[in-house]
């Protein structure tokens, strides 16, 4: 069976599930491959990219759809304040290479945007963190500058942790392409990408979380994701389009899924020089005005 999921958070909960009898298996994405999936890589991208990564690296937490839950981190707490966050880090956690991951690598992350601050957060981190502290192997203390109720879900919940032993001789981040770049603790390891048109991923077996339920995971680059899916050239594809959504719908060869919230933005942004949206009474009228469900309903379907 196909699947088809509609928003890329579905398309992570359905590749990242663990098995502990995996068959041997290739699934293919139809996906935007632009640049190597590494973590300094343009935010231009946005989630999309981010989401590739994740399938190599791995972050403190993760969010579901009911809160924080524990990922490279088994545990954390927080003083009441919000400026102490001291996270428990799981043990017997290894890089794609074979060494230990430790609290070394994730005081050295924070460490190292500091001075290379090129992906998404790192300039927050650097204005938050005052100091970092590693008393043990498996125990990494946050001492923050400010309060920050949001520091699991904006900086915890999205820096992906680099090795330490790898990137600590990488002056230029942004000219390492070689495979150890891609070296992570995540549920894939790297094994090619090819610019514009697909990555190839092979499962983990040692994951922490246990073994993914494939073997090969291939993000492939066509030019019509929903032709590409009839055609069986890809296993899963995300149309973006509710019309197209629909026409697959009561074909029983296809599975739809859908994700509580899309990456995918539209807005609205008035030229607040001209008039007459210079006015912000104006800006608030509009703002009233537009009936927003009915967008959605009409233009999306009712998928917005």
């Amino acid at each position: 069976m196909k699947k088809i999921p509609t928003y890329l958070i579905a398309l992570f909960a359905l590749l990242s599930a663990c098995s502990s009898n995996p068959t041997e298996s290739t699934y293919t994405i139809a996906f935007a491959v632009r640049d190597a999936p590494s973590v300094f890589t343009s935010i231009a991208h946005g989630g999309p990219h981010m989401v590739i990564t994740t399938f190599l690296f791995d972050s403190l937490v993760w969010k579901d759809e009911k809160g924080f839950v524990p990922l490279l981190a088994e545990t954390w707490q927080s003083s009441d304040d919000k400026k102490l966050w001291t996270f428990n880090l799981r043990s017997g956690v290894r890089w794609h290479d074979g060494q230990d991951f430790t609290a070394d690598d994730v005081k050295f992350t924070f460490d190292y945007l500091r001075g290379n601050p090129l992906t998404m957060n790192s300039d927050e981190s650097n204005r938050l963190i005052e100091s970092i502290q590693t008393p043990n192997a498996q125990t990494v203390i946050f001492q923050l500058r400010d309060s920050a109720p949001d520091f699991l879900g904006n900086i915890a919940g999205q820096t992906m942790i680099l090795p330490k032993h790898i990137w600590q001789s990488v002056a230029d981040p942004l000219k390492f392409q070689e495979k150890a770049a891609f070296v992570g603790t995540g549920p894939f390891k790297f094994r090619e990408t090819r610019r514009g048109e697909f990555h190839v991923f092979e499962a983990n077996n040692d994951y922490f979380l246990a073994r993914p339920v494939v073997d090969r995971l291939i993000f492939k680059n066509v030019s019509n994701p929903l032709l590409a899916l009839e055609s069986g050239d890809v296993d899963a594809a995300n149309p973006n389009s509710p019309t197209a959504v629909q026409s697959l719908q009561k074909r029983d060869e296809y599975e739809i899924l859908m994700g509580p919230f899309s990456y995918y933005l539209t807005k609205l942004i008035f030229n607040v020089k001209r008039p007459p949206f210079d006015s912000k009474d104006m800006r608030h009228a509009v703002a009233y005005a537009l009936n927003r469900p009915e967008i959605v309903k009409q233009v999306l379907n009712g998928e917005g």
